[in-house]
C-alpha cells in the first residue's frame, strides 16, 4: 500500500508524535519506539530507546522475531536494570564503556543479554529514527541487546538457532 499523506501532512503528524515522546520521556526518563516491517519486507521487528541519551547514555536497540508485546516488555526490562547501574550492570566485561552482560529477569526467567555497540554502517535498515530527530545523528550512541536462544548461544555463534532471526548490528 503506497503513502498517499504529502509531505507537510507527514511532518504534522511526526511533530505529534515527537511532542508524545517528549511527553513519556519527561514522565518516566525514557520511551520506546518499536518498529514493526511491512510483510515481506525481509527484517525483524525492532525496538529502541528514545531519552537515554539526555543522560549521556546509549540509546539501546533489540532486532528480534518475536511478539510485539514481549518486544516491548523486554526492552524495557533491559532498560530498567540498565538505569539502575549503568557502568556496574554488567558482570565485569566493560571493553568499551557499557559493553558487556546485562542479567535480569522477565517473567521469572533469568537472561543474560549481551550489549554491544552497534556500528554504523550496519544501522540503514534499524535506524533509531526518532533518537536521530530529537538529539541528531551524532550525538546518539547505540548498543544491541542480544538475546540468546534456548541454548545460552549467541548470533554471532555458530551453535546459534537458524530459526530465531536476529540481526547481528556490531562486529
Amino acid at each position: 500500500m503506497q503513502d498517499t499523506v504529502g509531505p507537510v501532512e507527514r511532518e504534522a503528524r511526526l511533530a505529534l508524535v515527537e511532542h508524545d515522546v517528549r511527553q513519556k520521556i519527561d514522565r518516566h526518563g525514557f520511551t520506546i519506539m518499536g518498529i514493526f516491517p511491512s510483510e515481506g519486507d525481509g527484517h525483524p521487528p525492532f525496538a529502541y530507546t528514545v531519552g537515554l541519551t539526555v543522560r549521556k547514555l546509549p540509546e539501546l536497540m533489540i532486532t528480534l522475531s518475536a511478539d510485539v508485546q514481549f518486544l516491548a516488555t523486554f526492552l524495557e526490562k533491559i532498560t530498567e536494570k540498565f538505569l539502575e547501574d549503568p557502568a556496574g550492570a554488567f558482570a565485569h566485561e566493560v571493553n568499551p564503556p557499557f559493553e558487556g552482560r546485562l542479567h535480569f529477569e522477565v517473567e521469572d526467567r533469568t537472561f543474560t543479554v549481551l550489549l554491544k555497540v552497534i556500528k554504523s554502517e550496519h544501522i540503514y535498515n534499524f535506524p533509531p529514527s526518532f533518537a536521530y530527530r530529537l538529539y541528531g545523528d551524532d550525538n546518539v550512541g547505540l548498543l544491541q541487546a542480544v538475546v540468546p536462544d534456548d541454548q545460552g548461544c549467541y548470533p554471532h555463534e555458530e551453535a546459534f538457532d537458524p530459526r530465531i532471526i536476529q540481526p547481528v548490528l556490531y562486529g
